[in-house]
């Protein structure tokens, strides 16, 4: 963890700057305002380092920095402690996807995903097609990283593994909103995903799932408080009762506060409407 002092600077020339917890440099958000706006929200915001790749959060009430894992450390599945060459390439894959080299990490996950297929062993493959979606995601595959997550959640489902399952709902739920532009739907994916968590006892992707949750409430919400004179369907409001119940649930206030204030902009304008 770091200190607000350390983490954070606001200078007048760049704004926000937060530094990135595994190499040092500062990130600097592109949308200012909106980073301002979360920030000033009390929700913390989400950041991905130009430099290393690492993804991580700033929380401005704690003053903390906290680095998101992106992909599963696959070797800790070896039972056998001899070395083993498909253990080799998978610790390879994981280096070459922290230096940014995804298409690189990929094909060596290929090879790997191989190799786990022709051994028969489901554990170490669900890993790896959950490593595979990360790498194609961040190639801007998004439509072929799904293909993989539902493969992974179908090897996860057959495994009957709680904790890789929730997982993988987290990870369909943001692929959903940052790469197939299905925001309604991934929300609510998302939703079930933090769920799954908690009824698991995964705190820590619970903590980073909340995360990842207050900025996209943010960044789905901000439009409408904007311009709540332009309809919205059906789906929209039912999205917007998904983020109030699971901010009940999870204890996530501000996100309430959020979701209460469009659902009530909503009901002010249908009652508004059907007295014309």
């Amino acid at each position: 963890m770091s200190t607000k002092e350390e983490s954070a600077n606001a200078s007048q020339s760049f704004g926000i700057k937060i530094k990135c917890p595994k190499c040092g440099c500062f990130v600097i958000p592109k949308d200012q305002n909106l980073a301002q706006s979360i920030l000033q929200g009390g929700f913390g915001v989400h950041f991905k380092c130009p430099k290393c790749g690492c993804k991580f959060t700033y929380d401005q009430k704690k003053g903390e920095v906290d680095a998101i894992d992106k992909m599963i450390d696959t070797t800790s599945l070896f039972m056998d402690h001899k070395v083993d060459p498909l253990q080799e390439k998978l610790k390879k894959a994981q280096q070459l996807d922290a230096e940014r080299r995804s298409v690189e990490a990929l094909a060596l996950l290929r090879e790997c995903e191989t190799e786990v297929r022709r051994r028969g062993n489901d554990q170490i493959l669900q890993a790896i097609l959950g490593n595979e979606a990360a790498a194609l995601a961040d190639t801007g595959e998004a439509a072929q990283a799904w293909q993989v997550l539902t493969e992974q959640k179908c090897v996860c489902e057959r495994l009957q593994d709680r904790c890789a399952l929730a997982q993988v709902l987290l990870n369909q739920g943001i692929l959903m909103i940052r790469g197939l532009n299905k925001a309604d739907e991934g929300i609510r994916v998302l939703v079930e995903g933090l769920k799954e968590c908690k009824r698991a006892g995964m705190r820590k992707q619970v903590d980073q799932g909340l995360a990842v949750m207050r900025q996209i409430t943010v960044e789905f919400l901000k439009p409408f408080f904007d311009d709540a004179k332009t309809p919205r369907g059906p789906t929209f409001e039912k999205t917007v009762q998904s983020l109030l119940d699971y901010a009940r649930e999870f204890g996530e206030h501000d996100v309430a506060r959020l979701a209460s204030r469009a659902l009530f902009i909503l009901d002010s304008t249908k009652m508004i409407e059907g007295s014309l």
